[in-house]
């Protein structure tokens, strides 16, 4: 598990990267995310990871997520 092994040059795990909210509708702001989302992409296919985790689990943990 990649995203929390590795960790950036603050010590944070790269999960914690995963988890960073958007910031405000700049157009620097717009640049770091199509950075973050080519990153995202490096990470390989989703279905891949989720192959086997029941769909209830999905839903909660997209939820949880979309709240921040």
């Amino acid at each position: 598990m990649r995203l929390l092994e590795e960790r950036d040059s603050d010590g944070t795990t790269l999960f914690n990267r995963l988890k960073k909210p958007a910031k405000g509708p700049t157009w620097s702001h717009f640049k770091n995310l199509t950075k973050r989302l080519e990153w995202l992409d490096e990470l390989g296919d989703t279905e891949v990871w989720m192959d086997g985790v029941a769909v209830g689990k999905i839903t909660d943990s997209s939820a949880l997520f979309c709240r921040r």
